[in-house]
């Protein structure tokens, strides 16, 4: 079968549809080059992820839609086909934070998944939009490997798709191993990303140690890159770039050293001298208390603590699905989490590096 090689954003090939705007960096893995093509040959021998990425609800707040119902719908379909869909992940979840990354892929290669499959549903004008990729799992973070090959249904119709699908895994023959597959999707929500405790504080010993503080990092061009390569690295970089430039100007409220870091195993931080590492996770309020161990309480909205110029503090209520950041320090030693004594999560990662760097500075001047 030929395939057209054509040069993309991962973050937009996965889940933006045709008629959507590009500006969307926070969901951007790196430029890449893809094929599309045929589906993997072992794709009904072996165990597979399905991510799901579908529209926020947009009140107030950027508010998750209830993905479960759409999983068990692509479920329903694809176990058809005998395709084993072992785990179901929910995209924003899995790009919260590189430890949430981390956590989730381990777990992956871990349940021996060997395909990816990602199913998206977005609003294209006054229908929905739909689009399954499927393609072999690199078993890093990045789920894709350069060139790698990408099958790729999409329709306003779902069971289209669907269609298609079957129709492509007996044009290629592929043998169907899979037969003992569940009937209902397992979500994999609760997942533990952290091996030490959760502290309610502040880390004593930031008045002396060098605070590493995890930032995005830019994308060097590849050795005979195309001219769509160059300028997609381009524009990432400079949204990276501005980042930057954002992050420095609100740290300068930080009153001990800090250095900007990129993300790494504690083992590896350690050794380079980090024993704290400021990191933030950026998902639902809900997911992130479960990823950082909070104690569980069935409400419908949080209270932030957000600090003011003057000193005073004010109460911000954000619904548990809405989507906030939330900062905390690691210590790369004993691998405890240090998520301060307020809740402090906000719905951009500026304000919410604010709040806990003014939270932190306020409690070791005491």
């Amino acid at each position: 079968m030929k395939v057209r090689i054509i040069v993309i954003l991962l973050g937009i090939l996965l889940f933006i549809s045709p008629a959507q705007s590009q500006s969307l960096l926070s969901e951007l893995d790196k430029p890449t080059s893809i094929r599309f093509g045929g589906l993997p040959e072992d794709l009904t021998s072996t165990r597979s992820a399905v991510i799901i990425k579908i529209d926020n609800l947009e009140k107030e707040y950027q508010i998750r839609n209830h993905w479960e119902s759409y999983a068990e719908k692509v479920h329903s379909s694809i176990i058809k086909m005998s395709i084993d869909p072992i785990c179901y992940i929910y995209y924003d979840d899995w790009n919260s934070s590189p430890m949430i990354k981390d956590a989730f892929t381990t777990e992956m290669i871990d349940r021996g998944v060997e395909n990816i499959v990602l199913a998206s549903r977005t609003k294209v004008g006054l229908e929905d939009f739909n689009k399954l990729q499927i393609f072999k799992f690199n078993q890093s973070t990045s789920l894709i490997g350069e060139n790698a090959t990408v099958w790729t249904g999409e329709s306003p119709s779902l069971e289209k798709i669907m269609l298609r699908l079957g129709r492509q895994i007996l044009s290629q023959g592929l043998e169907r191993k899979n037969f003992l597959i569940p009937e209902k999707p397992y979500l994999l929500k609760d997942l533990p990303v952290f091996n030490g405790i959760q502290l309610s504080n502040y880390p004593g010993q930031l008045r002396r140690a060098t605070l590493g503080v995890v930032a995005p990092s830019k994308i060097t061009t590849p050795v005979n890159s195309t001219e769509k390569l160059e300028s997609a690295i381009e524009n990432y970089n400079a949204g990276i770039e501005a980042e930057i430039i954002e992050m420095k100007l609100i740290l300068s409220n930080y009153p001990y050293k800090y250095e900007l870091i990129e993300y790494g195993e504690d083992e590896e931080l350690y050794k380079k001298g980090y024993q704290f590492v400021l990191m933030n996770i950026c998902s639902t309020g809900k997911s992130i208390r479960n990823f950082l161990n909070y104690r569980t309480i069935n409400e419908t909205d949080y209270i932030s603590i957000i600090p003011k110029d003057s000193g005073d503090v004010t109460l911000k209520t954000i619904p548990v699905n809405a989507n906030v950041c939330k900062y905390f320090i690691k210590q790369t030693i004993a691998h405890d989490v240090h998520v301060g004594k307020q809740w402090d999560s906000d719905i951009s990662w500026q304000s919410a590096l604010r709040n806990f760097i003014i939270h932190l500075k306020e409690d070791l001047k005491r």
